[in-house]
């Protein structure tokens, strides 16, 4: 799961499912406002890959790395001091890039007709699900907590930018979960 599902969570002062993430001593939390860190994909194979990744970004570029990684949203005038490393391959000198692409797509279909171990939800392709969601967003818009709305209100307002949203706040109600509202029609729009 994404860090900003936590965030947005935590703002919308919603639960987050089991098995999401843990608190500073390392036991399962609901509470977004709890979260420590996120747990790793794949159990241990994942935070072997976690450790590669700190190898490689981290120390290669005498980085922080793990827990020395300053917060996110913590003091935005210090730097954070990150890490990254850029590997690039030239496929033409394994394969001929034809056939490559002939067995990528290959791949992809054999891939995605692969029955689900759930009926509801289809065998994935690593990136489908946010490209999936992109098209979601275009079409419906990207989905906005209340508080989150109040937020960007208030700013406009302590910025001295016409009202956002006046009126609609106090007309929505109470949200659901982390993502209650995402029908950007529904914000009247100023001309």
């Amino acid at each position: 799961v994404p860090w900003n599902t936590v965030a947005n969570a935590a703002i919308e002062g919603v639960p987050i499912e089991h098995g999401w993430a843990v608190d500073a001593e390392g036991r399962d939390t609901v509470n977004a406002d709890e979260v420590a860190s996120l747990y790793p994909f794949g159990e241990y194979k994942g935070s072997g890959l976690g450790l590669m990744v700190d190898v490689l970004c981290a120390m290669l570029g005498d980085a922080p790395m793990g827990p020395d990684i300053p917060r996110m949203y913590g003091d935005m005038a210090e730097p954070r001091r990150l890490g990254g490393m850029v590997g690039a391959l030239d496929i033409g000198r394994f394969v001929p890039l034809r056939r490559f692409h002939q067995r990528i797509d290959d791949l992809v279909r054999r891939w995605t007709a692969l029955p689900p171990s759930v009926p509801e939800k289809p065998v994935l392709f690593p990136g489908q699900p946010e490209l999936l969601e992109r098209e979601s967003r275009l079409r419906d818009g990207i989905p906005l907590g209340l508080n989150l709305l109040r937020e960007f209100g208030e700013l406009a307002e302590n910025n001295r930018f016409m009202p956002l949203f006046e009126g609609l706040l106090t007309s929505i109600g109470t949200p659901h979960g982390p993502h209650a509202f995402s029908r950007p029609a529904t914000i009247p729009t100023v001309e």
